[in-house]
């Protein structure tokens, strides 16, 4: 699943028969649910939701986005690669990925959390103001 990326990983994927390259997915929380591994960019929503289905991955960050490389760093269930990644390194560490169980992410305030800003926002808009 390579999104808006999908012409760039087709040309990178070189022809090969193995390798299935999609586009844009609706439906990606089912495929993420079904794998074993993922590999992705670093980015922090993807990252949020593989944790939450506890879903090992290897992220490999753009090089231009620090920030990317920062925020995979600190997912418990992703290995980040830095530049320099060779075909034999992924491929180990898809291999090792793959036979490691994370747990679940659970957050379990956060819905008692975002009630309780959005109390908060009420008082300051007034008893009167509908917030939706």
């Amino acid at each position: 699943m390579a999104g808006s990326d999908q012409a760039f990983v087709q040309a990178r994927a070189n022809g090969r028969k193995d390798i299935t390259v999609s586009g844009y997915e609706p439906q990606i929380d089912r495929v993420m649910a079904a794998a074993n591994v993922a590999v992705s960019k670093g980015t922090r929503k993807t990252l949020f939701e593989l944790t939450q289905l506890g879903i090992p991955s290897v992220s490999i960050p753009n090089p231009s986005t620090r920030v990317d490389r920062f925020r995979s760093a600190h997912f418990p269930g992703t290995i980040t690669l830095d530049d320099g990644v060779s075909a034999e390194l992924l491929a180990r560490h898809l291999m090792e990925s793959a036979n490691r169980v994370i747990a679940p992410a659970r957050y379990g305030n956060a819905a008692r959390n975002c009630a309780g800003l959005i109390l908060s926002l009420r008082g300051e808009c007034g008893d009167e103001t509908t917030i939706l």
